[in-house]
């Protein structure tokens, strides 16, 4: 493989390890500073990906009861395994709780930074890999995905690491790296959805432009596909089972593994007719990948360098006019049908964002080599523009983020608080009314009571309404006044401040900004 030319860098950054150790360790600080509260409370997708966890090591099964699946139904149109699996350990040696959740994230997210850089390193060189793994350090969009746990946060990770095994295979030809150079990109498919997308694109890709040297070892690279095919092979029947058969599969019995059949279509929920689905994702490029979600981005600030995306086609531009294949290239062209398939939103589209980056260094390469008089003023720009973005992404996410009202409602912020309340104030058989009026509270309740999964699963009861699953109660908790068995008989209350009052005469326990606790007595 060819390097990119950067000795034309050297006089401007000296590699060096000392400058690498600096670099971590501020993306190791912008990570843990503030963790686990801030963000503050516990998205939805957390408390999923952790109850789930929390089952499958207490039952070896969902929530829903599915023996160690492939997939979760979770609230009906699924949500990836990968993060459950992965977190079994941390929980089990931590208990069920916010830190225990995200640590997985935060260890991903700074596993990232070195392996960008030994895989930057060995294709563009120590320059490059020092300059990207910079960037990628103080990227806004980087810095939070690696400070909450949602399942599609592992990603990026694992597609960076196939980069990396791919790498070492092309190169080495070494027997015992092509064997398991496709096994990340297997894993990746457990990760998130949109992985069914660009990992097949980018291993056809990758087939195509190394041909020579794949077929120059082609025993040992068929072994690779054979194990990459082995490992895609459950998700694989997932997909047979809900896309195409959409019943039970006849091998199943005799699987190790569960394939459940989902009742919604993720797919339907989060597509746009495609004409206006097209314009939303022009919008969505040219806005700086701003979604308008407070998980994602912090409001105003655009979670990619805004410099990234233009660099980013200088740089695909050099290589494509050159005729020369690179593997952060083909990363980047294989993440480009995401953009036709679903509606504008970050983490629909994080595979993106690593290689987009390091092409983007690339065309910052290109134009201070076509630039030559102007390259000091062309590097003092870049320069400026992404530290003053950084520096107010900091500022901003660390002493302004965690108090917005969006953000604390958007992650439920002292809803543990809540549900601790109500279970301390509630008799011990006494219903306990739960607030029906954000999204999933069954989810949250059981969480943050630590509730037995092995209880959850037999005492669910939900209906499925509109294409929704509709939880009803489990236990004694109920979600909404019209489901309480005896609304005229004592009850204990967690209700949202927006909620009307349960009863003539509430006798309030607590009261936070977002939350109301308190018991209604016998009318």
């Amino acid at each position: 493989m060819r390097r990119f030319h950067w000795h034309r860098l050297r006089h401007w950054i000296q590699p060096s390890y000392g400058l690498l150790i600096a670099i971590l360790l501020l993306g190791i600080f912008l990570r843990t500073f503030q963790f686990p509260n801030n963000p503050p409370g516990l998205f939805v997708d957390e408390a999923g990906a952790g109850y789930e966890t929390f089952s499958l090591l207490r039952t070896g099964a969902d929530r829903w009861g599915v023996t160690w699946p492939v997939y979760f139904i979770s609230w009906g149109s699924g949500q990836s395994v990968l993060y459950s699996y992965l977190s079994i350990p941390i929980v089990a040696a931590l208990g069920l709780d916010r830190l225990s959740v995200r640590l997985l994230s935060l260890f991903v997210g700074i596993l990232t930074l070195p392996l960008l850089y030994v895989t930057v390193k060995r294709t563009a060189g120590t320059s490059a890999a020092l300059i990207a793994t910079l960037l990628l350090a103080i990227m806004p969009w980087h810095v939070m995905i690696s400070r909450w746990a949602l399942d599609a946060n592992l990603l990026p990770f694992f597609m960076l690491l196939g980069t990396y095994t791919v790498e070492r295979a092309l190169t080495s030809q070494s027997p015992k790296w092509v064997w398991i150079a496709l096994l990340p990109w297997g894993l990746a498919l457990y990760a998130y959805a949109m992985a069914y997308v660009v990992v097949p694109i980018l291993l056809l890709l990758v087939l195509a432009f190394y041909r020579r040297a794949i077929l120059a070892n082609w025993k040992a690279w068929l072994g690779a596909l054979a194990l990459y095919v082995l490992l895609a092979m459950p998700i694989a029947l997932f997909l047979v089972k809900n896309w195409i058969v959409q019943d039970v599969l006849p091998v199943e019995p005799w699987l190790p593994f569960g394939i459940p059949l989902v009742p919604i279509s993720r797919l339907a929920q989060v597509s746009s007719p495609l004409p206006e689905r097209l314009l939303l994702n022009l919008f969505f490029i040219v806005s700086g990948f701003q979604d308008g979600e407070v998980r994602n981005s912090v409001l105003g600030i655009a979670p990619a360098f805004i410099v990234t995306f233009p660099l980013a086609i200088v740089g695909a531009a050099r290589f494509i006019k050159d005729r020369r294949a690179d593997l952060f290239l083909l990363w980047l062209a294989a993440c480009l049908p995401l953009f036709f398939i679903a509606d504008p939103a970050i983490n629909r589209i994080n595979a993106i964002f690593v290689p987009m980056l390091v092409v983007a260094v690339y065309g910052f390469a290109e134009l201070r080599r076509r630039l030559y008089v102007s390259r000091r003023i062309l590097t003092t720009a870049v320069g400026a523009l992404v530290m003053l973005q950084a520096l107010v992404f900091v500022a901003d996410y660390f002493l302004v983020y965690p108090t917005v009202p969006d953000v604390e409602l958007a992650f439920f912020k002292g809803l543990d608080r809540a549900v601790s309340r109500g279970l301390a104030v509630a008799g011990p058989s006494e219903p306990i009314l739960v607030t029906d009026r954000i999204v999933l509270p069954e989810i949250l309740t059981a969480f943050y009571s630590n509730y037995a999964p092995s209880d959850y699963q037999r005492e669910l009861r939900y209906t499925v309404e509109y294409g929704a699953i509709i939880v009803k109660s489990f236990g004694r908790f109920y979600f909404g006044l019209d489901n309480l068995p005896n609304p005229s008989a004592p009850f204990t209350y967690i209700l949202g401040k927006w909620d009307d009052d349960p009863c003539a005469k509430p006798q309030a326990s607590l009261e936070t900004r977002l939350w109301q606790v308190g018991r209604c007595r016998a009318e």
